[in-house]
C-alpha cells in the first residue's frame, strides 16, 4: 500500500520512477540508490489506487501483485532479490501480525480470502 512504502521511500530518498510501467496501468515505481560507494540499486513498487471505481483505495491482493512484479521484472531481468512485503496481515487467526518478518523455504500460490 502506498501509505505503508512511503517512509520506506522517503527514508531511502527514493524518486518516482515513472518508465518501469506502462503509462495506462495504475502501478507506480521508485528508484534510488542506497549504501556506501557502489551501493544497491532500490526499486519499491506500489499497486496503486482504484482507478475503475475512482474510491482512492488502493489496489491489493495477489492479482495487482503478480502482475506488478511480471511487468517490473520483464524491464529489470538482472534483478538480484525480490521482496513481497504485506503479505501476511491476513494470517492474524493464526497467529500472525502486521509487522511480522517471514523467511520462507517455500513457496505455494493460493487466491482466497484467509480469515
Amino acid at each position: 500500500m502506498e501509505a505503508e512504502a512511503h517512509p520506506f521511500v522517503e527514508h531511502l530518498g527514493l524518486e518516482s520512477y515513472p518508465d518501469l510501467f506502462p503509462s495506462h496501468v495504475p502501478f507506480r515505481a521508485y528508484r534510488g540508490t542506497h549504501g556506501e560507494e557502489e551501493g544497491a540499486t532500490v526499486t519499491v513498487i506500489t499497486n496503486g489506487k482504484d482507478g475503475v471505481y475512482s474510491t482512492g483505495v488502493d489496489n491489493c491482493g495477489t492479482v495487482p501483485a503478480a502482475l506488478a512484479t511480471f511487468l517490473a521484472l520483464s524491464k529489470v531481468p538482472d534483478c538480484d532479490v525480490l521482496i513481497n512485503a504485506g503479505t501476511a496481515g491476513g494470517f492474524a487467526r493464526v497467529g500472525g501480525s502486521i509487522g511480522d518478518v517471514y523467511l520462507t523455504s517455500a513457496v505455494a500460490h493460493h487466491d482466497r480470502y484467509v480469515r
